[in-house]
């Protein structure tokens, strides 16, 4: 009988390469200085629920099969694997394969050992994660677009920010668009929605060149970007006033050429 696990390891660091080699990744200029951001993505039901598990640690598959739900488990699994290729793609000299995924004091994930910033986001369908210079605040969201979450999301916006909505082509994308951008931001600061939910308001949206470009009343030092493809929604949060070298559009549609 074949080495299971062993094939799985051997697919797992070919895989690793395919991200080096695909070069998922795009320089960020703010204030003159470029720094460097990689992101992974992948659709959940491209790969079954034993494949993902497999590629984790340890201590990784303990925390997966402690959840008792299959879904959160390939969720939990997959945030970690687009993890280890986005770094794979960030710090190709690093064995990406081994890396250790903890929690900083607010739940946000780390890399021991490593100067970056990352951060993870998954539904349902889909992960994702980048994996950023360690002195490049970012934070990424990813939301499937569901009608059946307007309400939810209704209840978290201000007056103002119901305002906003009058921009969009579709008030139900709006919801998901703004949403998704909270989160980024959130996120990007480390602090998850911790602070209150009034410091995360957003003052202006605009659709610019295929992407949406959201800007925040308190957290005025990030802005997002963000792009639907069909039902998907991705948003990037990084420092406002940066610029980005290589299209957030085309990357993304890179990711995800059948969206």
């Amino acid at each position: 009988m074949p080495d299971f696990r062993n094939s799985i390891y051997c697919l797992f660091v070919e895989t690793i390469q395919t991200c080096r080699d695909m070069q998922n990744k795009m320089e960020i200029n703010f204030e003159g200085k470029i720094f460097h951001l990689a992101w992974s993505f992948i659709a959940l039901n491209d790969l079954g629920q034993s494949t993902l598990i497999s590629w984790l640690n340890e201590e990784e598959q303990n925390t997966a099969n402690g959840f008792g739900n299959d879904a959160k488990a390939v969720e939990f699994a997959a945030g970690r694997y687009c993890v280890k290729q986005a770094f794979a793609t960030h710090t190709p000299s690093a064995a990406a394969e081994s890396v250790t995924i903890n929690v900083g004091v607010w739940g946000f994930p780390i890399i021991e050992g490593q100067n970056v910033n990352i951060s993870i986001a998954h539904t349902h369908s889909h992960a994702m994660a980048i994996c950023a210079d360690g002195a490049l605040p970012a934070g990424v969201d990813i939301e499937d677009h569901s009608s059946s979450n307007d309400e939810a999301i209704l209840s978290q916006l201000s007056r103002s920010e119901l305002r906003l909505l009058s921009l969009f082509p579709d008030e139900s994308e709006g919801l998901h668009l703004l949403w998704a951008a909270k989160e980024a931001v959130a996120k990007a600061m480390r602090t998850g929605f911790r602070l209150p939910m009034s410091f995360f308001e957003i003052s202006s949206a605009a659709y610019v060149n295929g992407t949406w470009h959201v800007n925040f009343k308190t957290a005025s030092v990030l802005s997002v970007t963000a792009i639907k493809k069909k039902s998907v929604i991705v948003a990037l949060a990084l420092p406002a006033g940066s610029v980005v070298q290589q299209g957030f559009e085309a990357l993304f549609s890179a990711a995800l050429p059948g969206a």
